[in-house]
């Protein structure tokens, strides 16, 4: 495939999503598994990272805590997903997918229906690389191509889904890259399209205002995926989703990954405060 193809600003950013899960899936100790993470590099052209020898010691624990992030995550939201189908959960939403793999790797029956939602340009990349490989989901899968910024729901309507139907939406490092009330709009329409006993899962870095439009180190190798985060505005996440209805439990990348034996208990895996986000609708 034609790497110039490859989607740009936010959408790009799942380039460093895939780059992180393909290299925790070569790892003997692997904590997950997504084979189709190193297919989605090849049809990029396996854009080479730059090499740690050549960066600075602040520059190499930046890449170690994205890396120690993107995996835990990545854990969290795979245990999260797979209990709510075990659950009986059978309809679920992925809200600015990119390159998520969750219906083909996690073995979901055919009963469940998964909704895949981000913009055109990065379904282009992904069906594309996706059909080249030969590979199909377990699910029901759809792709709902539309700007979440927009009116996105019509949209998801139009692809069968169905708002009395209890769904799991998972929101994975997307809330970063909205304006607060832009976020405030989804939580609202994802809130009224959601059935007693949905349930949802965010993923949240804890950003700092003066961080957004500061000018980065010159050791940042993120530059330029900061330069995309959007003020988080004064209200934090978890009360904004608490606010909205939802029983919300909060957990931490670090005693996830000290739990799984990858760090130490003294070491400090991860970047910026993030936190792992779950909530049910109880009403």
């Amino acid at each position: 495939m034609d790497a110039t193809s490859v989607p740009e600003g936010v959408g790009g950013t799942a380039l460093a999503v895939a780059r992180a899960r393909a290299a925790e899936t070569a790892r003997p100790d692997r904590l997950f598994a997504d084979p189709l993470a190193a297919v989605f590099l090849e049809a990029a052209g396996n854009p080479e990272p730059r090499a740690r020898a050549a960066m600075e010691p602040e520059a190499v624990r930046a890449v170690v805590e994205m890396y120690h992030w993107i995996v835990a995550r990545t854990v969290f939201l795979d245990s999260v997903a797979t209990t709510a189908v075990q659950d009986g959960i059978e309809q679920v939403v992925v809200l600015g997918a990119g390159l998520d793999t969750r219906g083909f790797r996690l073995g979901w029956p055919s009963t469940v229906v998964l909704f895949e939602v981000d913009r055109s340009d990065v379904f282009a990349f992904k069906e594309s690389a996706l059909r080249a490989a030969g590979t199909e989901p377990t699910c029901r899968r759809r792709t709902v191509a539309v700007d979440l910024r927009e009116d996105w729901i019509p949209a998801l309507a139009a692809a069968g889904f169905a708002p009395d139907s209890p769904t799991l939406w998972i929101a994975e490092g997307l809330l970063t890259y909205l304006e607060a009330d832009e976020v405030d709009r989804l939580l609202s329409a994802v809130t009224a399209a959601s059935a007693p006993g949905s349930r949802l899962a965010v993923t949240a870095l804890r950003i700092a205002q003066d961080e957004v439009g500061a000018p980065a180190a010159a050791t940042d190798p993120f530059e330029d995926i900061r330069g995309l985060w959007k003020p988080p505005g004064p209200i934090d996440i978890v009360d904004r989703i608490a606010a909205q209805g939802w029983t919300v439990e909060v957990s931490y990348p670090r005693d996830l990954l000290v739990e799984a034996g990858r760090v130490g208990v003294q070491e400090e895996p991860t970047a910026a405060g993030p936190r792992l986000i779950q909530a049910v609708r109880v009403g």
